[in-house]
């Protein structure tokens, strides 16, 4: 469309120094300099002499005249917030940052409503601004081709930036593509720019010479193609001119000045022709805006917005409030005096027409009564409302008036507010009987309700005594949605008082009685405890008269002690009980009593009395380590405890038997012992935390071992030294009255060899009886010794046979022999081997063995019973061998 001018960013790499930044709008013109370029504007035709300049007028057709601020502002975050534009639909707002060197763009939710604006995106333009002509980065308008949105111009002073949209009002895809210098036509300090909607004619107003130059555009759009038409002098008034904008049939101009914090509008004869222009009227910005600046119109010409320390402000056109068409009204007209339930009061400003007036602040007066509203102004919404939420914390009628900008609306509206009902509202206690302790309380619940029935909240109550000594502690003084308050009532002096409630100057009908009865006695452990006695123990308490007593063999109370049911025991803290029974527990509780007023129960007290000391008797089942002890039933006793010492002192306790719970058991079996050792034992009984003395001492001495009486058997004399023959040693233990002896450890100790000791049974069993199994791999004669519990017990020998792998009949012994004899077989494996003895005449007299025997040695026993002496053969048949022996039997 236009040139862009090349090299410019590299000139303002080389003229954007610190310095230059921060001169900005310190630097301005001198006097010379001002009246040098207003002289060349004169020597050109386009100003005249100041003598004929047009001077401030007003007039009753003036636009401003009906301006107001909507109360409507937005802080940006831009800095050195200047000249903003709008997308024609109102959705969206360009704003230039002239410190942050920026555009700025934000979206609108609400149409043309500024507080909806939320930032979107932003434009960077300090890589392009500043040039030779304009070196100062000092950007002030702003304005966006509002038929396509995809050119916008920015003015810096006396330059105009052209870029392109390549996304339509998109200013992040914004790039620059044109530029044009107005500085040869005398701009000083150039702020906003306008176009003609054709793109015709562009303005630049200047506040150094306090004009607006006019410029011809050959081509439409393109600034390059500008001439200077005119210039338009109101110098005569303004003071510091920051803003252009024209109406859009181009009859009116509007003009912000900073200085004089006006908005200035101009009428022109001809549309867009500032020769025809003249002042109309002005209007002065309120205390809402500080330091006036650029203003941008609506497209409607409804609204404009002005900018002005880094915030946007929005005005609005509209005829004044009518005081007699603007209405006042209430949601309702009865309403809880409890300074939270309100009532909704409505204000709506309409204008002369009817028409509903947006924007208008509106303040509730009190014709009568008290004012609380909230909020305590309003500004009138789309739809002319002004709302008002009105409270109050005192019962009475409130005559409701407003005004809205600075018109008295002539209707008021009306609101009853009401108290709590004396006797719809009630009073309720949760116990009437409580301890006179300080620390047990009564809740009392408060519930105020109104004249219609309803909860009423919010209302701080108050709860009075008719009397007394009481504490009063509010945990809910102010009634909750239900309408309900909480206090705590307590006591240190037993009594009786009655409570009454009142709330917003209404004391509510019915009441409630509290009765503070003495404080239940703290009891104390009993003493003196004893067999069939006991002394049971309790604090003071202040203000009791006398005490009374419970006892009773259940924590129930439902079996009582004869005699102590209710037991008055007078003004005393402990009392002597009589009459129990050993062993057995007992429960007391106590009462103070004051006048008729009976406190409440003690805890209970849990005590068992001590239960008698046992007699113990002799003790019996003694062996060699254990004995059993006895005694006799211990009344009241419900297990007994045992002791068993090593001496009558009971200095030298066996661990295991010191205070042996045993349980309710009459005996006890003491076992872990030494042999033919004395013990001394005694018992005591038990019932719960009670343990009676020690009964007498019994002396009680273990059994002795006797090496004499005891017994060592050899199942063979010799076996096989296979490693699997085992020959079986049976060793039997007494003492020296034969009793068995059970329990004690045996051992077998060899003198040499090589054989094998398989203990079967180590300990001795109840038949005094010890198993030990001998082997061996080796031929050859082992001799062992037998020790039990350290006492030696004997020695035996085994003779181990060498295995030959031979089946062998050995000669038998004795030999000769009277009716019994042995007979010796040796067997190398497994097979079946039978055993005969023959007469002299070979006629079998006995079969001794038929069966299939192990590999072994064995000594198979013939008994000779009822056979004449003489010679006789043993034949042994074994796999096919037979093997022959002779022997003699003698009488």
């Amino acid at each position: 469309m236009i040139r862009f001018v090349s090299g410019v960013c590299i000139l303002l790499s080389l003229l954007l120094v610190p310095e230059v930044l921060l001169a900005q709008d310190a630097d301005g013109a001198t006097e010379e300099e001002i009246l040098r370029h207003r002289n060349a504007l004169i020597e050109a035709g386009y100003l005249q002499e100041r003598a004929d300049l047009p001077t401030l007028a007003a007039s009753a057709e003036a636009t401003l005249s009906n301006v107001h601020y909507m109360n409507k502002s937005r802080a940006v975050e831009t800095r050195g917030t200047r000249s903003t534009d709008f997308r024609p639909n109102g959705t969206r707002i360009y704003i230039v940052g002239r410190d942050t060197r920026n555009v700025v763009e934000y979206h609108l939710s609400d149409p043309w409503d500024i507080s909806t604006a939320s930032y979107r995106r932003e434009m960077d333009f300090s890589s392009e601004l500043g040039s030779a002509a304009q070196p100062n980065l000092a950007a002030h308008g702003i304005y966006i081709d509002k038929n396509s949105g995809e050119t916008m111009w920015i003015f810096n002073r006396t330059e105009i930036w052209e870029y392109t949209l390549s996304s339509a009002w998109n200013v992040s895809s914004a790039t620059p593509s044109g530029y044009r210098d107005f500085s040869d036509d005398h701009i000083l300090r150039g702020h906003d720019i306008d176009f003609k909607p054709d793109g015709r004619v562009l303005y630049i107003d200047d506040r150094e010479l306090g004009v607006v130059f006019q410029y011809e555009l050959s081509t439409p759009w393109d600034v390059s193609t500008a001439d200077l038409d005119y210039v338009y002098d109101i110098s005569s008034f303004q003071e510091s001119v920051r803003g252009t904008q024209f109406s859009p049939d181009g009859r009116k101009m509007f003009m912000s000045d900073s200085g004089t914090r006006q908005l200035y509008e101009f009428h022109l004869s001809s549309p867009y022709e500032l020769r025809t222009a003249s002042h109309t009227g002005s209007y002065t910005f309120g205390s809402e805006i500080e330091g006036t600046l650029q203003v941008t119109f609506s497209t409607d010409f409804d609204r404009f917005y002005m900018t002005s320390s880094d915030e946007i402000h929005q005005y609005q056109f509209s005829l004044p409030p009518d005081k007699q068409l603007s209405t006042i009204s209430t949601s309702t007209t009865r309403v809880q005096a409890n300074n939270q339930n309100s009532s909704r009061i409505t204000v709506t400003v309409r204008d002369e027409n009817g028409d509903r007036l947006e924007g208008f602040l509106t303040r509730l007066s009190s014709v009568s009564g008290n004012v609380q509203s909230s909020p305590s102004t309003a500004v009138s919404n789309a739809d002319g409302e002004a709302r008002f939420d009105v409270t109050n914390s005192q019962v009475e009628q409130v005559t409701y008036g407003a005004v809205t900008g600075d018109v008295t609306i002539q209707g008021t509206a009306q609101v009853r507010f009401i108290g709590i009902d004396a006797g719809l509202s009630e009073i309720s206690v949760s116990d009437s009987q409580v301890e006179a302790d300080g620390s047990d309380h009564a809740e009392i619940t408060i519930t105020a309700r109104d004249e219609d029935g309803e909860p009423f909240s919010n209302l701080q109550m108050q709860l009075q005594a008719d009397g007394g000594s009481s504490n009063i502690e509010a945990v809910q003084r102010r009634t909750n949605s239900d309408g309900i308050a909480v206090f705590r009532v307590s006591s240190q002096i037993p009594e009786r008082v009655t409570y009454s409630a009142r709330g917003l100057g209404t004391t509510i009908d019915n009441t409630v009685t509290v009765t503070f009865v003495p404080a239940a006695p703290v009891v104390l452990s009993p003493t003196d405890v004893e067999t069939r006695s006991l002394r049971a123990n309790w604090e003071i308490v202040q203000g009791a008269d006398e005490y009374r007593l419970d006892v009773a063999t259940d924590e129930e109370f439902s079996n009582f002690l004869s005699g102590y049911n209710d037991r008055n025991v007078g003004h005393t803290t402990d009392y002597n009980i009589d009459g129990l029974q050993p062993g057995t527990t007992y429960y007391y509780r106590v009462r103070a009593t004051a006048g008729d007023l009976i406190g409440a129960n003690s805890d209970v007290v849990e005590v068992t009395t001590f239960p008698e000391t046992p007699v113990a008797s002799v003790a019996t089942n003694r062996n060699a380590l254990f004995f059993t002890a006895n005694w006799e039933p211990a009344e009241g006793a419900r297990n007994y405890r045992l002791d068993v010492a090593e001496d009558s002192e009971f200095s030298q306790i066996i661990s295991e038997y010191e205070d042996l719970d045993v349980g309710d058991q009459t005996s006890q079996r003491v076992e872990g012992l030494e042999p033919g050792s004395n013990y001394y034992y005694r018992v005591r009984s038990e019932a719960g935390p009670r343990v009676s003395n020690n009964s007498n001492s019994i002396s009680a001495a273990t059994l002795s071992i006797s090496a004499q009486r005891s017994q060592i058997e050899k199942e063979q004399l010799r076996i096989l030294a296979n490693g699997v023959q085992t020959n079986q040693i049976t060793i039997r233990l007494m003492n020296e009255e034969d009793i068995l002896l059970e329990g004690l450890r045996v051992t077998l100790t060899p003198d040499g060899g090589q054989s094998q000791i398989e203990p079967v049974q180590e300990q001795t069993d109840e038949e005094g009886v010890a198993l030990f199994d001998l082997s061996n791999l080796q031929g050859e004669t082992v001799s062992y010794s037998v020790e039990a519990h350290g006492t030696e017990i004997g020695t035996f020998d085994v003779e181990y046979l060498e295995d030959r792998g031979e089946l062998v009949l050995g000669d038998n012994y004795p030999n000769p022999f009277q009716v019994r004899t042995t007979l010796p077989v040796q067997v190398p494996r497994a097979m079946n081997v039978e055993l005969r003895v023959y007469d002299l005449l070979g006629r079998p007299v006995q079969t001794v063995l038929q069966e299939r025997l192990e590999a072994g040695y064995y000594e198979i026993p013939f008994s000779a019973a009822g056979l004449a002496a003489g010679a006789y053969f043993y034949r042994l048949f074994a796999d096919n061998e037979v093997i022959t022996k002779r022997m003699v039997m003698v009488h």
